[in-house]
């Protein structure tokens, strides 16, 4: 097969969908902050998007009061201007707080509610939380694409120089046109 085969075709071509999937978003990023929600009674997943930032959240609830839970359960959309990605905890109530540039992941819990009295409601928020940038998907979207390609590029045909191309078929052992010794590289 003289092109590239049907896989790697796939491969690029899913790869430079999966860019334009990213590149799309992150743009609209910079003008608005989307969070895409889905909540149940004691669980939210969260998506948000801004600034060029992805937040990925898990919040878990734990309650023994029957009327703690969250409000609003189900699949929702919110909206808002582009603000910079603020983390869902502070560092003193993490058990992980990891932030390196504009990455950052952590892990940690937070108390609500009356603690002092018996009996009255209280609650335990449990949070998750990766932010990565735009840029980091993307790169990671278009690899797949580019090293296909690469590899496509660096390989030689059969019977042809590694180095310039030219078909070996007439002289195998060196490249009349580069002079490259081709003994190891004709198939």
């Amino acid at each position: 097969m003289t092109g590239m085969s049907r896989r790697r075709k796939l491969i690029c071509a899913l790869s430079a969908l999966a860019t334009l999937v990213v590149i799309i978003p992150w743009v609209h990023s910079h003008r608005r902050h989307e969070v895409l929600v889905w909540g149940s009674r004691y669980h939210a997943l969260s998506v948000g998007a801004t600034y060029g930032q992805v937040a990925l959240r898990h919040v878990h609830l734990k309650t023994d009061d029957a009327h703690v839970s969250f409000s609003d359960p189900g699949f929702q959309h919110r909206s808002a201007a582009a603000q910079p990605t603020q983390l869902g905890m502070y560092a003193s109530d993490c058990s992980i707080f990891w932030v390196v540039g504009p990455f950052s992941f952590i892990v940690g819990k937070q108390q609500g509610g009356d603690w002092q009295t018996p009996g009255s409601a209280r609650w335990t928020d449990h949070l998750q939380e990766l932010v990565v940038p735009y840029w980091f998907i993307l790169a990671l979207t278009l690899a797949p694409g580019l090293l296909m390609i690469y590899r496509h590029i660096r390989r030689p045909r059969a019977g042809h120089c590694a180095q310039c191309g030219y078909d070996l078929r007439a002289s195998p052992q060196r490249c009349p046109e580069c002079g490259a010794d081709t003994t190891l590289q004709v198939t």
